[in-house]
């Protein structure tokens, strides 16, 4: 007789983490299906990264998280989510296992690449580096473009060209020039200031960021718009002018967002704005018993990715009926 779940998670980031906390303090037969390792995101941060958020933001049990600085690094954050998901809660986690869909009904239906498993409510908690912005320009290919920057090593002394107007740009051209590599910053806003709903960059990253490019540093080339990707350079148009920039390497940190496919081919509508269609107080979606958290959501992260998927559990394992 096949086992049906009171909960099956998908995705074992922060939001997933804290949905199957909450499960197993209610008691609730539940599982957590990751494709990767759980925290994959912080994963994909660069080593030794001070993380924007405090550690009330980050923990599941208040003054849990704990670090040697202001704020908690990439690795003192990795080693609190292993620890209290392998050592402390022992919590039913599958890594390296991929959900291709979930089928609507009574009980719902989740396959995998390993096979299919029951549940009367699932809660879909992927990250947001789900799918990367890519330039879509011709030349673009993997060897000349990096989507992520995890480490200055292979750099030095290279000449790089980082695109976006982000932290993580920023970040990552600060990084890359205090390794002593020439350093091209390209922007489509004219200036540094945030124009928008676009990328902004924070005060504490804003302030040493203009200081370098004052100080002769590193460049950054304004109201450009990226054209096309050479063996040894990129072209640029640059108000109406063809710039061309040569560089060894290119990263293209021009954002992420979330992966909706799986939702979409379980039939969850998805608004304009890119994110599924969900009731503001439950976070159901419009199949039933299939609820959204995390970066799926319009909530604020990073906090909210911990903060709300209890909420979401409590609900759901109040209209469970055993």
């Amino acid at each position: 007789m096949t086992q049906v779940y009171d909960l099956i998670i998908v995705g074992a980031g922060p939001a997933g983490i804290s949905a199957a906390y909450t499960a197993k303090q209610l008691s609730l037969n539940y599982l957590v299906i990751e494709k990767n390792q759980i925290a994959h995101t912080i994963y994909q941060y660069p080593l030794g990264k001070e993380l924007f958020s405090t550690a009330n933001e980050l923990e599941f049990e208040p003054n849990s998280l704990h670090y040697k600085n202001i704020k908690p690094t990439r690795e003192e954050l990795l080693d609190y989510y292993n620890s209290f998901v392998y050592q402390e809660q022992n919590l039913s986690i599958k890594t390296q296992e991929t959900v291709t869909n979930i089928r609507s009904g009574k009980p719902l239906v989740v396959e995998t690449n390993c096979g299919f498993y029951e549940a009367y409510n699932v809660l879909v908690a992927v990250g947001t580096m789900g799918i990367f912005n890519k330039l879509n320009v011709k030349g673009e290919k993997e060897e000349r473009v990096s989507y992520l920057f995890l480490s200055t090593t292979a750099y030095k002394k290279k000449s790089v060209v980082v695109i976006g107007g982000g932290n993580s740009a920023a970040e990552t051209s600060l990084d890359l020039c205090k390794a002593q590599a020439k350093v091209t910053m390209i922007l489509r806003r004219p200036s540094l200031d945030r124009v928008g709903q676009g990328a902004g960059i924070k005060p504490w990253v804003r302030e040493p960021l203009e200081t370098a490019w004052k100080e002769g540093k590193l460049e950054i080339i304004f109201n450009a718009e990226v054209k096309e990707i050479l063996p040894s350079s990129i072209i640029l148009e640059v108000k109406d002018q063809i710039n061309e920039v040569y560089c060894d390497h290119i990263f293209a940190l021009t954002g992420t967002r979330p992966d909706v496919s799986l939702l979409e081919k379980a039939g969850v509508i998805i608004e304009t704005d890119g994110k599924p269609k969900y009731d503001k107080e439950t976070f159901e979606t419009n199949i039933a018993n299939l609820f959204v958290t995390g970066h799926l959501t319009r909530e604020l992260h990073m906090k909210n990715a911990i903060l709300l998927p209890p909420q979401i559990v409590r609900y759901i394992a109040k209209t469970l009926v055993k």
